[in-house]
């Protein structure tokens, strides 16, 4: 069963620029707070291919700064 969208194409496309920034400036990107700062769901996120790109490169750009932090010591 299809969902109904909830948001335009130019919103989508305007959250796809917020969400790129935003993994962009934060070191330790996350996605449900992303989704908190927007008023949206982390699922809306998923369930829209438009985001999936970005979705893997906030989940690598995390997974490396956590990985790095963790091996030099700066995180537990």
């Amino acid at each position: 069963m299809a969902r109904t969208r909830s948001r335009t194409q130019a919103q989508d496309e305007q959250l796809f620029n917020k969400f790129k920034k935003y993994i962009n400036d934060n070191t330790i990107p996350i996605i449900a707070e992303f989704a908190y700062k927007n008023d949206i769901t982390r699922q809306y996120l998923y369930d829209n291919a438009i985001f999936s790109t970005l979705l893997e490169k906030c989940i690598a750009k995390k997974a490396a700064n956590l990985e790095k932090g963790a091996l030099t010591g700066k995180l537990n």
